[in-house]
């Protein structure tokens, strides 16, 4: 079974597609480290599909990280009231 680094075109075509080209390296980092920690749970013959579904996971991660931080500015904004110059 070839290991997570033979997927990387193509998991970095995945991450391009669904996030655009600043993010796809972050989630192509990230899918990695996943993968190399679960590597025994990697299904033989299933390696591509596996990482493909690893690399949607940590994109919707990415996306909620994201609507997290702007809820928190926004939250931050309106509780510090209008900035005065």
């Amino acid at each position: 079974m070839p290991g997570h680094r033979a997927y990387r075109g193509p998991g970095h075509a995945y991450a391009v597609s669904r996030c655009g080209l600043q993010l796809a390296e972050e989630v192509v980092s990230e899918t990695s480290m996943v993968a190399w920690r679960r590597r025994e749970e990697m299904p033989a013959g299933a390696g591509l599909p596996w990482l493909l579904g690893v690399a949607r996971n940590v994109t919707r991660g990415l996306y909620r990280d994201e609507l997290r931080r702007a809820a928190l500015d926004e939250a931050l904004r309106v509780w510090a009231g209008p900035v005065r110059t």
